[in-house]
């Protein structure tokens, strides 16, 4: 994928702060979903893959299945994981 950046072309332009509400209720470092699509509806094409290396409690694979991206995350806490599969899987 080649993406072409200049100052004029507002169709590239992200914001570099978001605001959302606050997110803690499955894992203590959960992060908002909605920052979590933001940055995957502007970062990833539609055939493309979301990688998350930490996948916490699946906020970032959340949005990427609402989204209709392929994902895979990576989760080394056995507990954590069964939260994130818990939730993936409704």
């Amino acid at each position: 994928m080649v993406c072409e950046r200049d100052r004029d072309n507002n169709s590239t332009m992200m914001l570099d702060a978001l605001s959302s509400q606050r997110e803690k209720d499955l894992h203590d470092w959960q992060q908002s979903e909605s920052e979590a699509s933001y940055w995957i509806e502007r970062l990833c094409p539609p055939d493309g893959l979301v990688c998350d290396p930490f996948l916490g409690s699946g906020t970032t694979a959340a949005a990427a299945t609402k989204l209709g991206r392929k994902w895979i995350g990576f989760e080394i806490d056995a507990d954590t994981a069964k939260i994130a599969s818990a939730r993936l899987s409704q």
